[in-house]
């Protein structure tokens, strides 16, 4: 790629070729003008040339926009909202990973932990015309799917508009080949929406969430996209 397109430009090309073309690394050649506006906007770190996929990815935020949805990472400023969401039990019920009841520092050190910085293991904020509803994200080892939404965006087809779209996205930037989700028994609509999103039932297990007092029936799903 050279310099003969606006540094906006060649950005999209870059993303395009991660995303669309599953490319290993891509070869910049650029004047310096074109390198500095580049360097400020994303910080790549460039070798002899060669901008690699792990590269690309820690210098690529997190931004997928699905009509009045948007996907990205939470900022400091709205991290007030995001722990109103995970001191909510309803949402602690249907998770694994969350403690309940939690504190306001308890539940900022979750958020930390699981901040994007290129690779799976991160939450990520869902917004409403810029209003946190919700979070998704990928578990680090496993690969598995984490959703949720605070009460007020339930009913509303959010998840719908926008599981199938992350998930694929994911897949294609991380080029990872298995999602995994899982699903208490108790939650049906959950169940149906990740259904509707392409997953499929691959078993059952009995699961402990922090927030339930006994353990509870859990389906396992996986992602099997439609050839």
């Amino acid at each position: 790629m050279s310099d003969q397109l606006p540094a906006s430009s060649l950005i999209n090309l870059i993303d395009d070729a991660f995303l669309t073309h599953s490319c290993d690394a891509v070869r910049l050649v650029a004047s310096d003008a074109t390198w500095a506006t580049l360097l400020a906007s994303r910080r790549y770190s460039v070798t002899a040339d060669r901008l690699s996929r792990s590269s690309w990815n820690r210098s690529t935020p997190f931004r997928l926009c699905l009509g009045d949805l948007t996907i990205r990472s939470v900022e400091n400023h709205e991290f007030a909202d995001f722990i109103a969401l995970l001191q909510d039990q309803a949402i602690a019920r249907m998770l694994v990973n969350l403690d309940h009841p939690i504190d306001d520092n308890a539940a900022l050190r979750w958020i930390q932990k699981r901040k994007f910085t290129g690779r799976p293991g991160f939450q990520l904020g869902v917004f409403h015309l810029d209003q946190l509803v919700g979070s998704i994200g990928i578990s680090s080892i496993s690969h598995a799917l984490v959703y949720f939404l605070g009460h007020e965006a339930r009913g509303k087809g959010y998840s719908k508009t926008f599981i199938g779209p992350f998930v694929k996205h994911s897949m294609a930037r991380w080029c990872i080949c298995r999602i995994f989700a899982g699903v208490f028994c108790d939650n049906p609509a959950s169940r149906h929406i990740l259904s509707a999103s392409g997953f499929v039932v691959t078993g059952a297990s009995i699961i402990q969430s922090p927030a339930r007092s006994h353990p509870a029936k859990f389906w396992e799903m996986m992602y099997q996209p439609a050839d």
